[in-house]
């Protein structure tokens, strides 16, 4: 429904090169949601809840006929709630060396949000872009030893577009970012007499136990990714936007005070590409295709010895098609439906246990939009995605209570089939002063299959947002 005007390099592969061609007016945007993720069909590094929180505004200005700029400010909080041992932020990063403690309660970490956007026209068929995200936040741990922790990210972008004529361009994209998480475990000033459990995982099994008074752990993340993007347009019938990314990220943790010593190494590379594809069948039906292809890598060791931990890979095919029909000005239909197949393929050397998953999902959407009157609208709509398993194998020996009593429900979640339910809504209305306001509700719940495992369980997420758009400048 909104993705035709969102066909273009700039939402496809980020490119600020293409700010021009972001589809927001120029309105002061004024937003506050709520997301609650719940439920016990989950991997064990998961929290039992998750909720975030967030408030923002968000604005666009075209500062004159070759330059534009977009920014927005925010505040976020998160809340893992019944979050097992772990006190790690970016936990489901594929990074090995997690930390923890021997506590199950609630984690809070409460930030600022901060981007800005520009992209301007240097020569007459060149448009240069840049982008800063900047995140800061702090997290607390509400049980002893009463962890905390500091978190800084910087992410910037830069991009290039060349219009070679009317109907084709060609754009360059690189981006670099950085970001530092500082954990600290203190002596509780409640719990004097009671010593610090730490447990530090170094792979899915055998974690360092330690008794200690302190400690404190600094994760140095930083990455690069660099791509190539295509759009080919033709106004009245046919649009083509296409995108090739390659990239790494790694990590390297510290443990210690004044002089921190290595405690591991991460690295993780990357190839995505995509192409979409939009073509108008008649005046009221719009036809698309998109195929999306990932494929990477990522290896982990301990520096000391030089020794490989682990390594895993994976590879993901997705092919989508969309039908989009409109009756009249005020009834549009839609339907999706799509295929994606996923192999994974984990090697954990250090704890001797090795995985593999072939994954086929397919997925089924539809919707409808209906203008009730020039002032109010509404979108719904609802889908389904079954999960399959198409063939899996976890292979270990002489492993410890770490890992058959619970780590091994993360390996056993991603050979879980399941079955998963989305709905939508969308409610706009403008009383013909004061700008508009939006209403939008998500709900999906994930069943797992057949599978003893996870018998009885499920996983549900819902968000509702509320949005104020009003010219303000």
């Amino acid at each position: 429904f909104d993705k035709k005007e969102k066909l273009n390099p700039y939402y496809i592969d980020h490119n600020p090169a293409w700010l021009g061609y972001e589809v927001s007016n120029e309105f002061l945007y004024l937003k506050s949601s709520v997301n609650d993720e719940t439920g016990d069909f989950r991997k064990f590094t998961d929290p039992g809840d998750i909720r975030y929180y967030s408030l923002s505004a968000t604005g666009k200005k075209q500062i004159d006929s070759s330059q534009i700029f977009r920014g927005s400010f925010g505040f976020q909080r998160t809340e893992n709630n019944n979050w097992q041992w772990l006190f790690t932020r970016d936990y489901s990063s594929g990074s090995p060396f997690l930390i923890g403690d021997s506590t199950t309660c609630d984690t809070r970490l409460n930030g600022i949000i901060m981007s800005a956007e520009y992209a301007a026209k240097v020569f007459e068929k060149f448009d240069l872009g840049f982008s800063l995200n900047y995140n800061v936040d702090e997290g607390l741990k509400f049980a002893h030893p009463r962890p905390t922790s500091k978190d800084r990210e910087i992410n910037f972008c830069t991009g290039l577009a060349y219009r070679i004529n009317n109907n084709i361009s060609l754009g360059l994209r690189a981006t670099v970012y950085d970001n530092v998480e500082h954990i600290d475990y203190s002596q509780d000033p409640g719990a004097l007499t009671t010593e610090i459990i730490l447990i530090k995982f170094r792979g899915y099994d055998y974690p360092n136990v330690l008794r200690m008074t302190s400690e404190s752990r600094y994760s140095y993340n930083n990455g690069y990714s660099a791509g190539l993007n295509f759009l080919f347009e033709n106004s009245s019938s046919f649009t083509l936007t296409a995108f090739a990314d390659a990239g790494f990220n790694k990590i390297n943790v510290k443990d210690g005070g004044t002089n921190p010593i290595s405690e591991g190494f991460w690295k993780k590379n990357f190839f995505n590409s995509g192409l979409v594809s939009l073509y108008r069948l008649s005046n009221s039906t719009w036809l698309s295709l998109l195929y999306s292809l990932k494929l990477g890598n990522n290896w982990a060791k301990y520096p000391a010895y030089n020794v490989v931990y682990s390594k895993n890979t994976w590879n993901e095919h997705s092919l989508i098609s969309g039908l989009e029909y409109s009756f009249n000005n005020d009834l549009t239909t839609g339907l999706e439906v799509g295929i994606k197949y996923t192999s994974y393929n984990f090697n954990d050397y250090y704890s001797n246990i090795f995985s593999k998953s072939k994954i086929l999902d397919y997925m089924l959407n539809m919707g409808i939009k209906v203008n009730w009157s020039n002032k109010l609208s509404s979108f719904v709509s609802a889908g389904f995605n079954s999960n399959n398993i198409g063939s899996s194998d976890l292979n270990y020996s002489e492993q410890s209570s770490y890992f058959t009593d619970y780590r091994i429900k993360d390996l056993y979640f991603y050979q879980t089939g399941f079955n998963q339910y989305l709905f939508n809504l969308i409610t706009a209305y403008s009383p013909g002063f004061g700008g508009e306001i939006l209403i939008n509700l998500n709900y999906s719940n994930s069943i797992p299959g057949k599978s003893t495992r996870f018998s009885g369980q499920h996983r549900s997420n819902s968000t509702i947002a509320l949005e104020y758009r009003v010219a303000a400048y």
